[in-house]
């Protein structure tokens, strides 16, 4: 006789208990997540240079790693917190390792 995986298929009788359906979706979550991208030192660099010449009011487009999903974010930028190693946009704030292509 075969094997055969089902995969997640045999696990869904377990979706009518609402404890089971809560750990399901998590885990159905937590299988499409994505590894943080690492970046070459010329995508660093132009990082960098966009980050340089950014002024309190200009509007960027970021793309950024967030807990497992690369997002894109269209915003006002406020600020660099060179300290922290944040930007500061008027929606949110992302720390630098985080950011991973920047336009204005």
């Amino acid at each position: 006789m075969m094997n055969s995986n089902r995969g997640m298929k045999k696990w869904m009788p377990f979706a009518s208990l609402p404890e089971h359906n809560d750990y399901i979706n998590k885990m159905m979550k937590d299988r499409e997540k994505k590894q943080r991208p690492e970046l070459s030192e010329f995508q660093k660099d132009e990082i960098n240079d966009v980050l340089s010449t950014l002024k309190s009011g200009d509007f960027i487009e970021i793309v950024y790693y967030d807990n497992g999903d690369i997002l894109t974010e269209k915003a006002e930028f406020i600020k660099l917190d060179l300290y922290n190693k944040c930007i500061f946009l008027n929606t949110m704030s992302i720390h630098f390792s985080n950011i991973l292509e920047i336009s204005n």
